[in-house]
């Protein structure tokens, strides 16, 4: 038997439990909604494609560089990847977190991207 200290215990990490429970699914849902939607995929696909006509007129011998700002799921950096992966030029992505692309110091970019990652911002 456990006194009410011990009970209380036992309560807080089963809620703590649930909670974290709770937020994991909440995030499947969430990203299932931005990027596993037909909606989401294409805003994904639309973006890709705007990425790929713009480096179809970069110069060939200027490396494209590209940042995903706010980047989460990874969905965006795979659809770029696959456009840019038959084209002849060089090109970087560097996938930055909100915090990070806002203060940037990894560029220059050349072009900057986000499929909902701004939409965090305050």
């Amino acid at each position: 038997m456990v006194g009410k200290p011990g009970q209380l215990l036992v309560d807080a990490t089963q809620r703590e439990a649930t909670r974290l429970q709770f937020k994991r699914a909440l995030a499947d849902h969430v990203h299932q909604l931005l990027f596993a939607s037909p909606q989401g995929r294409r805003l994904v696909e639309a973006i890709a494609d705007a990425v790929e006509r713009i480096a179809a007129d970069w110069p060939a011998n200027r490396p494209l560089r590209i940042m995903e700002a706010g980047s989460g799921s990874s969905a965006l950096s795979r659809a770029i990847g696959r456009r840019l992966s038959g084209w002849q030029g060089t090109w970087r992505l560097t996938r930055l977190g909100l915090d990070e692309a806002l203060e940037a110091q990894a560029g220059p970019f050349d072009l900057i991207v986000s499929a909902y990652g701004l939409t965090r911002m305050g």
